[in-house]
């Protein structure tokens, strides 16, 4: 997620977009409250996504992005101006950030999987996050770190095509192969900030 996301009042009070985004509208609970009775108690809300920052708009009355009517999500870039009845607020985030980098592995392209935040681990447990059919419990954990993703063998496999054991860890890269009895999980890509889509 990118820190240096703000919503700019025409006062020049600035209001970071964090972790948990920021909701406009009329209501006592909104995190940026609009004194306006054409504004809905919750209008608005702009938050961070892993691809990137959005404006969710909820209200009645027009939710605007640089003079056009919205509805629903819309991306968000540096620059836009959001206007909600009686209030315009400029969003201002750094040009290139794209959100978090997002993994996406899969066993095969049609299901893809995507990881961005907090470890997942993957096997055939049923507290496994990603569970796969022939693989054991807990055989495998990937962690995003920053622009890399992380892995954490528990059991022996095949590290492209490789024998490797439990306990191996390492960066991935796309490409990358990991394959525990029949089932193969392929690295097929990585998005956002600091992404290259070249292995």
């Amino acid at each position: 997620m990118n820190e240096d996301c703000w919503l700019v009042r025409a006062d020049g009070v600035r209001i970071r977009v964090g972790r948990r985004g920021v909701m406009i509208g009329r209501g006592a609970g909104c995190d940026l409250i609009v004194h306006d009775a054409r504004t809905s108690g919750a209008h608005a809300l702009v938050w961070q996504t892993p691809f990137g920052p959005e404006l969710i708009a909820f209200g009645r009355n027009a939710t605007r992005l640089d003079g056009v009517p919205v509805e629903g999500t819309c991306t968000l870039v540096h620059g836009t101006v959001i206007s909600v009845p009686g209030e315009d607020l400029r969003f201002e985030c750094d040009p290139g950030a794209t959100g978090v980098p997002v993994w996406v592995v899969a066993v095969d392209e049609e299901h893809p999987y995507s990881i961005y935040r907090g470890t997942v681990s993957a096997g055939g447990g049923a507290d496994d996050d990603l569970r796969l059919s022939g693989w054991p419990a807990h055989a495998l954990r990937l962690s995003p770190r920053g622009a890399d993703l992380s892995l954490r063998l528990g059991v022996d496999a095949l590290y492209n095509g490789t024998p490797v054991t439990a306990g191996t860890g390492g960066e991935a890269r796309i490409g990358d192969e990991i394959r525990i009895g029949e089932t193969v999980l392929r690295i097929l890509d990585r998005v956002g900030r600091g992404a290259s889509r070249t292995g």
